[in-house]
């Protein structure tokens, strides 16, 4: 089970776009659980985003289970925007948001 303390965002897969700004990351699976959103949580071992874990949420059960047979992956250059840039998290927002538990 992760560490209740453990912080994390999420990206969706198809768009590439930030789908949950930072909270803990049980909020994040539990949120996504409870709505049915198909996700996979990242080896933070292998990879995070800033300090922050990361979990990929998934539009289409097709491509989530492509996901998890091994046909799609995720490295560091698809979470760069198409523009070149990287996402931006607004840190004040994200301080906020984890100091509330959301």
């Amino acid at each position: 089970m992760t560490n209740p303390n453990t912080l994390g965002i999420s990206f969706k897969y198809e768009s590439r776009s930030l789908f949950r700004n930072v909270r803990p990351v049980n909020n994040i699976i539990d949120d996504f659980t409870a709505n049915n959103i198909p996700y996979v949580k990242l080896d933070s071992e292998k990879m995070q985003y800033g300090s922050w874990d990361l979990i990929i949420a998934f539009s289409k059960q097709e491509n989530y289970e492509r996901f998890v047979a091994g046909e799609l992956s995720v490295d560091d250059l698809w979470i760069k925007a198409d523009k070149g840039q990287e996402h931006v998290v607004n840190p004040l927002k994200a301080a906020k948001r984890a100091a509330a538990g959301n």
